[in-house]
């Protein structure tokens, strides 16, 4: 018979289980360098010392708390307010079957829901359950320290595990309007003030940045990106009909870096400027954002005297012109690239090359080429009438954050003998940013299933309550 489990904050009457459970842990593992147990009123205060940010869940086997698990703050200085502990706890009857996995994966839900770009796990010696769980959830050991606690009359050691959570957020893009003008020149001037420049500085770049209706009808194009209906960022392009084209602003909120907004804003700029037939986009970067531009394939080819004294920053350039072609011929596949990707890969592991090739003869393989070297794939399982499986898609390291896989995506998705598809499914530990803006939304009490639908067609779901 099935077991009815449930996922969920704690409320005040869970406390009396979470302290039973902790005390159990307490008592016979090293799951806790705590040593004496918690009264029932102990664990109230902590639970209420717990607030949204740093939730508490627990498991509940046919209505019965079995576990629980918690964010708690790494730190209480500002600047780790994007890390947090994790921590978690399963009665012993209930060990080995699977509620630590889950309520474990729960509590990552929780903080990629939250924003948090880290999470760290402290794992004491002789807790070799909650290693291995932690590896599967996607944690690296990334230290120990050494006999830095005693219990059981043991010196034990303390190994350090961290997963970096993927923290894109998801925005839409619209056309800069008239309306838009006051917050975009003020977002503009609050992303620079942020970077430290002194007064004298920021009184050039507020009037460099403060943008006016009569700046708006020359420009060739701007578009805002929002978050709850709120302007987080925005760019300016400015065309000067010799093949290349200007970015002249791209900034983002200060609330919302590290977020994936510039990025999306960026590949945008990049997406309109083709469209305009430019060789290149051109850009003078910032010094703080020289590494960023990098990283999306720009060069720097000279160097721009400003209005500051005595301050040259880089003149940089992206090419529009790149060799690309997106091909769906399995003889043109490159099996041992592909097999060596794979093999490494989280999902895909150890796959021996006879899997890699019975796979592609079993599927319809997509394969993205740069100047004739194959950089990007996927494959997609499909009756191509009504599912669809997008599997495996990958791009190699070195070609990362240029916009290549939302490029061999697109393609796939609106690849015509897919145009009566339903449902596409997918599965994914850290990806969900990249499917999110083609429609993907995550099954209903799962992370990693995404599943994009057509109105009228069936949501799946995992048949699990959560």
């Amino acid at each position: 018979m099935s077991l009815s489990i449930t996922i969920r904050r704690s409320s005040e009457d869970d406390v009396p289980a979470i302290t039973r459970i902790y005390n159990e842990a307490i008592a016979n593992t090293t799951a806790t360098f705590d040593t004496e147990p918690k009264s029932v009123a102990d664990r109230l205060a902590w639970v209420r010392g717990h607030d949204d940010r740093h939730p508490v869940l627990v498991v509940l086997i046919d209505g019965r708390v079995v576990g629980w698990a918690a964010l708690t703050a790494w730190s209480d200085r500002a600047a780790y307010d994007l890390t947090a502990e994790t921590s978690f706890y399963v009665e012993e009857s209930q060990r080995g079957k699977g509620v630590g996995r889950q309520l474990k994966s729960a509590i990552i839900a929780e903080a990629r829901t939250l924003g948090y770009h880290t999470l760290i796990a402290r794992v004491a010696e002789g807790s070799e359950a909650s290693a291995h769980l932690n590896r599967q959830a996607g944690f690296k050991r990334i230290g120990v320290m050494r006999e830095v606690g005693r219990k059981f009359g043991r010196l034990l050691d303390v190994e350090i595990f961290q997963l970096m959570l993927p923290t894109d957020t998801p925005c839409t893009l619209r056309s800069m309007a008239v309306e838009d003008l006051e917050s975009v020149s003020a977002l503009g001037i609050r992303s620079k003030a942020s970077w430290g420049y002194d007064a004298a500085s920021m009184s050039v770049f507020a009037e460099e940045l403060t943008l006016s209706s009569e700046d708006l009808r020359k420009l060739t194009d701007a578009q805002v990106a929002l978050v709850n209906d709120r302007i987080v960022g925005y760019f300016t392009l400015r065309g000067h009909g010799d093949g290349r084209v200007e970015l002249e602003h791209l900034f983002v909120d200060p609330s919302c870096f590290g977020r994936g907004i510039g990025r999306r804003l960026l590949c945008a700029a990049l997406e309109e400027a083709k469209a305009l037939d430019a060789e290149e986009l051109t850009l003078i970067a910032d010094p703080n954002s020289t590494g960023f531009y990098q990283k999306h394939g720009a060069r720097i080819i000279g160097q721009h005297a400003t209005s500051i004294s005595g301050r040259h920053i880089p003149v940089m350039a992206i090419s529009l012109r790149e060799n690309l072609r997106i091909s769906s011929e399995a003889s043109e596949m490159d099996v041992g690239m592909i097999h060596g990707f794979l093999s490494q890969s989280y999902w895909a592991k150890g796959r021996p090359i006879e899997r890699v090739v019975r796979s592609l003869e079993s599927s319809i393989p997509f394969a993205l080429f740069h100047d004739g070297k194959q950089i990007a794939f996927a494959r997609v399982l499909s009756d191509e009438v009504a599912l669809a499986y997008l599997m495996d898609v990958f791009v190699l390291a070195e070609y990362e954050r240029r916009g290549y896989a939302s490029m061999l995506v697109r393609h796939i998705l609106n690849e015509p003998r897919f145009s009566e598809v339903g449902t596409w499914l997918l599965k994914t530990r850290d990806a969900q940013g990249l499917y999110a803006p083609f429609g993907f939304v995550s099954f209903e009490g799962t992370e990693r299933w995404m599943q994009r639908t057509r109105p009228g067609n069936k949501t799946w779901t995992t048949g699990r309550k959560t």
